[in-house]
């Protein structure tokens, strides 16, 4: 009979109710050719890795009991659908008389969650990022911010306080160090003020290079000083 299969007390899929079984052979009775087509569709079923198993579990019964497979097969039949990976661990028990149906569908049910779980421990894993490239982000954006420190700090020539032949031009000239323009001393220097302004409100990723520039701005006050006497 076609409800023999889960009437059985080793049955993986027991009914448990009436309308489970009033289903089944409404299924089985509604299309002739419904015990053909499940042979079909049971000989092309596979199972992928990134199936559930009960799932896939689900469909093999349903189709070996559609299609009539015997009881004796199905055990070498499940072991031929699942994938590489569960077969590998499952390979001793399909051969083993001792092992029957059910306990070989719970140890490929066992197999199949663990392969699952290393899956997605390995998916974790490449998506989260490398040290070295979070220090190498870390580093761009620590360039990236002082090339904005930088790009505030306009309008003086950078070269200002490093060429002894322009500050002793300007000097001679009594023109300020910093705009190189006549008026005012360096440290009273409006682009100057600009500059410092700007590079405060950036924040306190400031560069020790960046402070010793403006050091310079105040040991060259002295300088401007002398040449203006």
């Amino acid at each position: 009979m076609h409800i023999n299969p889960r009437t059985r007390m080793d049955a993986t899929n027991q009914y448990k109710k009436l309308e489970e079984v009033l289903k089944h052979l409404g299924s089985v009775f509604d299309n002739p050719d419904r015990k053909r087509l499940a042979r079909d569709e049971y000989a092309n079923l596979k199972m992928d890795v990134k199936t559930d198993f009960t799932d896939f579990l689900a469909d093999f019964n349903r189709l070996a009991e559609e299609a009539s497979q015997p009881m004796d097969l199905r055990k070498q039949d499940l072991y031929q659908k699942i994938p590489p990976l569960i077969q590998n661990q499952v390979m001793m028990d399909v051969d083993d008389d001792g092992v029957s149906l059910d306990q070989f569908v719970r140890r490929c049910q066992k197999a199949a969650g663990r392969i699952s779980q290393q899956i997605a421990a390995r998916g974790l894993r490449e998506s989260r990022p490398s040290a070295g490239s979070r220090n190498s982000r870390a580093q761009s954006n620590t360039t990236a911010r002082n090339t904005t420190l930088n790009s505030n700090v306009t309008g003086a020539p950078s070269t200002f306080v490093r060429d002894p032949a322009k500050k002793a031009q300007l000097m001679k000239e009594g023109k300020c160090f910093v705009c190189e323009e006549k008026g005012h001393l360096s440290r009273n220097c409006p682009k100057k003020k600009s500059a410092t302004v700007a590079a405060t409100t950036t924040g306190s990723s400031v560069k020790e290079a960046d402070k010793v520039n403006l050091v310079e701005l105040e040991g060259s006050d002295s300088d401007s000083n002398a040449g203006k006497a």
